[in-house]
């Protein structure tokens, strides 16, 4: 168990204790800076605590302390513990903590003045659970007037719904001693005189009857306020019905307000493994800071995680780690990330071999590490891997085999074989293209059959139909409109924002797009293109569900449409070269090169970091008769044939 301390000294900020929020600060006025503390049990064995700035303030913490306490002390399951307030009652202005408190909780001074003071030299045993510390428990607050039956204590929260755990520590600092004694009454009459026993009055209700505090040791008293009216709570100790008696006393209190933290840190495995590979290559991005997957919306970028439930950990299924000038080997953490689909090293200046255990990772799909300097040959097991999609062009000392064996011979052996491979492909194009030219008709409706049906089972996140219309809250909220169809607005699993956009069933010219869209997004991830999360294909409802884009299009932002959100030129500048890294890919780290064919403000999406997504991908080169595609492809072979032949003579 631990407690967390925090001294902060800015004006104002959030806190997050892993992917939960703790408090709000706002110093507004504070010039000794205050302080936050929790009673956190952690479910994993890292505990992330991040500083998110309000406005325009830029967060800052002085001090951060973590605290180990025992196991069986404040507990209280499924909630953490918001501190309140932790006092002892004396006239002073001495803070008490380590060493005299073990644990280095800190102890306030607290004294109303119709109170009256009692205090001891003897020892005071606090041995229990909670181990007090002696030095707050060697002074009590009794009431100040000889005949007063009552001690108060007020105090107020913010919100009056929260639920408050009260820890009361008491110990009889006046021991009767009934030996010795010369008085004349009958002990039985001392002990009445003396005996101190008083009701624990919480907002009108009796918590505890007739409690009688131990001689010079401490007893703690636990109890649970379900809420304070309009957020004023009240504690009464009150003296017994009998005349006879001590008035009540508190030695020392602690108030805490119940948090829950729902939401679970990101798997322990996976964390440790996406910090070893920031370490190994040096990956300073400003947002990979706190919990990788939780809260989404500070989702570290380049990361991708599966959300279940708040009970289950988030795990991390998509790593795009392209064009970040990573240097060395693949390392082998990446392994232990158990549940990654999609894996993104292209356009890097990695070296090495390509490791076998990609092969033993049994969630992948994905694996793009085109444009490198790897070399050696790829794991057969790897190329043997189905629904495998594996890109690994750009590689001159890499391939595609199990071994690399360089043949010797003259020249015109090097020739030979592929002088020998482009010709039998032509001769195999030229069978095609005239099989295709005697049954065009049936082969080009046998296509458009074929084509009708998205074949996206395993690769993508499956939605029906009827979740759409709860996502959408049946097609509420309209965010945008085309030759395809219309895009809403949803939630998906209630927390995460996504564009869902559906096709109109009467587009002829819609389908095409759809598909291409399809096509190409199944097979491209990078930074600047805009995420697929998952599809629906219940005919006749077909709709592609994406990650919102928080900040709109371009073009809204170009004409002043966010009022004072301006675009300055600094962020212009960036969205162009985000803009380009995103058609560079396309052109470069796609195999076959992909088009887009339809650049233009309003498919260029911002989202909540302004970060530059290229979207609607429906216009994308995509060949509509088949003749032009057996052109095209035979045009390539030969291009590539002498290519092939040019290079080999020279």
């Amino acid at each position: 168990m631990e407690t967390t301390m925090v001294s902060v000294i800015i004006r104002a900020l959030i806190l997050y204790l892993g992917p939960n929020k703790w408090a709000r600060v706002d110093l507004e006025g504070k010039v000794n800076g205050t302080v936050e503390e929790v009673i956190h049990v952690p479910r994993s064995n890292s505990l992330q605590i991040c500083l998110v700035k309000t406005g325009n303030s830029l967060p800052f913490v002085s001090a951060l302390e973590l605290r180990l306490l025992r196991n069986d002390t404040y507990v209280v399951p499924d909630v953490s513990l918001k501190k309140l307030f932790r006092r002892y009652y004396r006239q002073s202005d001495r803070l008490i903590r380590y060493p005299d408190d073990v644990f280095d909780r800190i102890w306030s001074p607290f004294f109303l003045p119709e109170w009256k003071q009692i205090t001891t030299t003897l020892e005071v045993n606090n041995s229990n659970n909670f181990e007090p510390p002696k030095a707050a428990l060697k002074s009590a607050a009794i009431p100040r007037d000889v005949n007063g039956t009552q001690l108060t204590i007020n105090w107020t929260l913010d919100n009056p719904t929260e639920q408050v755990h009260l820890y009361f520590h008491f110990a009889e600092l006046q021991p009767l001693e009934i030996e010795g004694n010369s008085s004349d009454f009958p002990a039985d009459i001392i002990r009445m005189l003396h005996t101190r026993k008083f009701y624990i009055v919480v907002n009108g209700n009796v918590t505890v009857d007739s409690f009688v505090p131990l001689d010079l040791a401490v007893n703690t008293v636990e109890t649970v306020v379900k809420k304070c009216e309009g957020g004023k709570c009240s504690l009464q100790l009150v003296k017994s019905e009998s005349i006879l008696g001590r008035p009540p006393l508190v030695n020392a209190m602690e108030a805490f307000t119940a948090i829950k933290f729902p939401n679970s840190e990101t798997d322990p495995d996976d964390v440790v493994s996406i910090k070893i590979l920031q370490d190994t290559y040096g990956l300073n991005k400003t947002d990979w800071q706190g919990d990788p997957c939780s809260p989404q919306q500070y989702l570290w970028s380049g990361l991708n995680c599966s959300y279940m439930n708040m009970s289950t950990s988030p795990r991390i299924i998509s790593l795009n780690l392209s064009s970040h000038g990573l240097t060395g080997k693949i390392v082998p953490q990446i392994q232990n990330l158990t549940e990654l689909q999609i894996l993104d090293l292209s356009n890097n200046k990695l070296t090495g071999r390509v490791p076998e255990f990609l092969a033993n990772m049994k969630s992948l799909l994905f694996i793009n590490i085109s444009n490198n300097n790897l070399d050696g040959s790829i794991p057969r097991a790897l190329l043997d891997r189905k629904k495998l999609q594996l890109y690994f062009e750009g590689n001159p000392k890499l391939c595609g085999l199990d071994t690399c064996k360089i043949s010797s011979g003259n020249k015109q052996n090097k020739i030979i074989v592929p002088v020998a491979s482009a010709v039998a492909i032509f001769i195999v194009v030229s069978v095609l293209i005239v099989v295709f030219i005697k049954k065009r008709p049936s082969s080009i409706q046998a296509l458009h059959s074929a084509t009708t049906s998205l074949s996206l089972e395993g690769k993508m996140r499956r939605i029906s139909y009827s979740e759409i219309q709860l996502m959408t809250n049946n097609f509420e909220r309209v965010i945008g409109e085309g030759g395809f169809g219309v895009v809403y607005h949803a939630y998906l699993d209630d927390r995460q924002q996504v564009a869902v956009k559906v096709l109109s069933p009467s587009s002829s010219q819609g389908y095409k797009q759809f598909k291409a869209e399809v096509e190409l997004l199944l097979r491209v991830h990078h930074a600047n293109l805009v995420s697929l999360v998952g599809y629906c294909d219940e005919q006749p409802h077909l709709a592609l569900i994406y990650k919102y884009m928080t900040n709109g299009d371009l073009k809204a932002h170009l004409l002043g449409k966010y009022g004072e959100c301006v675009l300055n030129w600094a962020n212009r500048l960036r969205v162009a070269v985000e803009v380009a890294l995103g058609l560079e890919y396309l052109h470069s780290g796609c195999k076959p090169p992909m088009v887009h064919r339809d650049v233009k403000s309003v498919n260029i999406l911002l989202d909540e970091h302004l970060q530059a997504k290229l979207a609607d991908f429906g216009l994308s080169i995509f060949p509509l008769e088949m003749k032009l595609m057996f052109r095209l492809v035979l045009s390539a072979l030969l291009d590539t044939w002498i290519l092939s032949i040019t290079k080999h003579i020279a």
